[in-house]
């Protein structure tokens, strides 16, 4: 199981953890829960989230070329399907030839602790050349899900799409 605190939570928890207890079991408990919440609040180093995010990237990108059956390679230039480099501009994902054609969209990929929905929307939009975006967001808060987010426009022609092959 687990549990996201805000770090007025995390505080008051702690401050409770450093009380008085009747049992030494009881003591040990509190003494490990203090230090896996202090643990917890140290912020992750910018070059683990960034690894951690290109991983997610690496992801999407193969779960692409599954989708469209062409072949995904990161150390080739050539490819079709290839992860943009951390603090580039643009599209996370960078799609040519005919990997755009059958995957018409400008991809954002996000794998983050907190959830910032407008801002990602935002990013995804202005990165996209036609409006036509989609976001691939993965979180601790969504519970191991993965999630997919497009404009309903881009649902609605997706959907129509569908049925009609």
């Amino acid at each position: 199981m687990q549990i996201n605190l805000n770090k007025e939570e995390s505080d008051f928890i702690l401050k409770r953890l450093s009380g008085n207890y009747s049992t030494k079991t009881e003591l040990n408990l509190a003494d490990k829960l203090y230090r896996r919440i202090e643990r917890a609040k140290t912020p992750i180093k910018p070059r683990s989230a960034k690894n951690k995010g290109m991983e997610w990237q690496k992801e999407i990108c193969s779960f692409i070329s599954g989708l469209i059956g062409i072949e995904y390679d990161q150390k080739s230039d050539d490819c079709l399907i290839h992860s943009r480099e951390s603090g580039l501009s643009g599209t996370d994902v960078v799609l040519r030839g005919k990997a755009k054609e059958l995957f018409p969209y400008s991809v954002e990929c996000k794998n983050c602790k907190s959830i910032s929905l407008p801002e990602w929307i935002r990013q995804a939009d202005s990165n996209s050349d036609n409006g036509n975006w989609i976001l691939f967001v993965k979180s601790p808060l969504l519970e191991s899900k993965k999630v997919v987010i497009m404009p309903m426009e881009s649902f609605e022609k997706l959907f129509q799409k569908s049925i009609n092959t």
